[in-house]
């Protein structure tokens, strides 16, 4: 792994001192930003900078995290010359690459060589002392959980410069809550599949995750998360990829929910939802409201067609819910912000009267929601056990009224309403909200 081209001096220098007084690996960052200038003539941000990072799947690409090193100017004399290199440890040795070290520099930001293809940052004005280096390795996999020495090899010597811990979490199990919530995203995956390919050799695994099972899909050799083998392992023919697959049968689901933005190799992804199928569930509301005067035919479409609930950004999504056996809620939503949302249901109903107050139906309407929310401060525990949550899962909990169709008539009362609402944890929408707002973000997304 060493190059030949050694500096006697610097080996000798080396052999005298401790590496960790030269190098030593400060963790990794999700995230850094320098502002114009490099460190330390500029700022440089380092977000999330930890030692121990845990995900749901493996293994897990380098483009999630950036290696952060902090380097004594010593080591820009003592490495001239020769090859610095790194490696992590574990069962079996993953190597880095050459690290080339900058010669010393003032004023001037220095990209410092390469790292496999990939810039190292940093540079080293005399007198500083330490300084920081950091770089990002997309192409590295680490391929189970486990804790990782950091070694840097220099002069014939291996040297543990710092540790990492790579934690594993599994995805949970999707409900039939959660399911509801990733149709409501119109930005959700209908299938996601990985497959890890070794570079030397091309060998490969496929496999596949979605809500349902995909027989063409697997025409073209990719295996369905629940069937996998769980003693099963990835090995290619030459050797060189070798991975442990329970974890893709474990977690690859955890990539069908939106919020979780982690990077991982070889994976792409089948959208759920075309916008023209958006646009046809939006008008085919459209014409709900303008037929329908019963309040049945919206609950049944909106449980058919979770997606035109996606203005509340759902984890989950519950159907029906019952509280304490007294009272019964036409939807519940644990949204992305860990809030409870508890949703009256109406049909098109006249919202104001001439005078521009609200109707008795709409007043009517607010007050079972505010019944919900007051039996909620009473039995805020028995409450959410009865939908089988954990406290933990929600911090706030409001209410929402959906009812009524806006009419031009009524379009200066149906402004004052939402900008004077009649109660602070109540929020209001009209019908025409949901397809309208659905439509918004469809032509986002597209």
């Amino acid at each position: 792994m060493l190059g030949s081209n050694l500096n006697p001096k610097g080996c000798k220098t080396y052999m005298k001192q401790n590496a960790e007084n030269l190098m030593i690996c400060l963790g990794l960052s999700e995230h850094i930003q320098e502002d114009g200038t490099a460190y330390p003539f500029g700022p440089i941000s380092i977000f999330k900078l930890a030692k121990f990072k845990t995900y749901f799947l493996y293994p897990i690409s380098g483009s999630n995290f950036t290696w952060v090193f902090l380097v004594n100017e010593k080591a820009n004399e003592m490495m001239e010359g020769n090859d610095a290199k790194i490696y992590l440890k574990s069962d079996k040795e993953i190597y880095f690459g050459a690290l080339k070290l900058p010669q010393s520099e003032l004023a001037k930001p220095a990209k410092i060589g390469k790292l496999r293809g990939n810039d190292n940052r940093g540079f080293f004005p005399e007198g500083f002392g330490w300084s920081i280096v950091y770089f990002n390795h997309p192409d590295l996999l680490i391929p189970q959980p486990g804790e990782y020495e950091i070694i840097l090899k220099y002069c014939g010597k291996d040297s543990v410069i710092g540790k990492v811990v790579f934690g594993y979490r599994p995805a949970p199990p999707l409900t039939s809550e959660t399911i509801k919530a990733i149709e409501s995203d119109p930005g959700a995956s209908k299938t996601v599949m990985i497959e890890i390919v070794c570079n030397n050799c091309g060998g490969s695994f496929k496999a596949y995750t979605g809500i349902d099972k995909n027989p063409d899909i697997e025409k073209n050799g990719y295996i369905w998360q629940y069937d996998i083998n769980e003693a099963e392992k990835f090995q290619c023919k030459c050797g060189q990829s070798n991975h442990y697959t329970k974890y893709i049968k474990e977690s690859l689901h955890g990539l069908l929910i939106s919020n979780n933005q982690t990077k991982f190799s070889g994976i792409s992804y089948m959208r759920r939802y075309a916008h023209l199928e958006l646009e046809s569930i939006a008008n085919k509301f459209y014409k709900l409201i303008e037929s329908e005067k019963e309040e049945k035919p919206f609950q049944l479409y909106l449980e058919k067609h979770p997606v035109l609930l996606a203005c509340f950004h759902a984890k989950k999504i519950f159907t029906k819910p019952n509280i304490l056996g007294k009272f019964e809620t036409d939807f519940a939503i644990i949204n992305s912000r860990n809030e409870l949302l508890l949703i009256e249901l109406e049909r098109p109903i006249p919202l104001f009267t001439k005078s521009g107050h609200p109707t008795a139906k709409l007043t009517h309407a607010y007050g079972q929601v505010r019944d919900w929310l007051f039996e909620y401060e009473k039995h805020p525990i028995a409450v959410l056990e009865g939908m089988k949550l954990n406290p933990n899962e929600v911090v706030a909990v409001r209410g929402v009224v959906i009812a009524g169709r806006e009419s031009n008539e009524e379009r200066k009362y149906f402004q004052r309403h939402l900008s004077q609402p009649l109660y602070q944890k109540i929020e209001f929408l009209s019908l025409e909200d949901l397809p309208k707002s659905l439509i918004q973000l469809s032509n986002d997304l597209s």
